[in-house]
């Protein structure tokens, strides 16, 4: 998904949520486009949410076509808005971090993501996707302009 697509979507789905005060946050590729790392290098298929459970029933409710994979560990549902798929997924403790999230302007909205250093944690060291990590380590040491920093990553 470009963009425009991306946003429209996030836009839909940041005011309920956010109205409800439920945890949750953006991940996979659509948290590094936020955090600007160029779509050209990272491309954005789905939208994927992590949230608490209260969360999930709210969009199990609010969001039509909802469905819950009732075999799934962590609990997650899929829906489709706007003609793109969105997952949301519970929370495993041991990866998610919600209480981590910040807040990153992005095209005039107020995205919960988690910081780009979790990120990076998360696809070396849980998650094994080692192209990803590799953008987020480059855009990482860009922004620090060395890569000293990094050393407990």
């Amino acid at each position: 998904m470009n963009d425009d697509q991306l946003y429209d979507l996030l836009q839909t789905i940041i005011l309920p949520l956010s109205q409800e005060r439920y945890l949750w946050r953006v991940g996979g590729s659509a948290a590094l486009r936020v955090h600007g790392i160029d779509i050209d290098r990272v491309s954005v298929g789905d939208l994927d949410l992590t949230s608490e459970d209260e969360g999930i029933e709210f969009c199990l409710k609010h969001f039509e076509g909802a469905r819950e994979n009732s075999r799934a560990f962590p609990r997650h549902i899929r829906f489709e808005l706007q003609g793109q798929e969105v997952k949301v997924l519970g929370t495993r403790p041991d990866i998610d971090y919600l209480e981590r999230s910040v807040f990153v302007p992005w095209r005039g909205l107020y995205v919960p993501v988690l910081p780009l250093q979790d990120i990076l944690t998360i696809y070396e060291k849980k998650v094994d996707k080692p192209d990803k990590a590799a953008f987020v380590r480059q855009e990482l040491e860009w922004r620090h302009g060395s890569a000293i920093w990094l050393k407990d990553s």
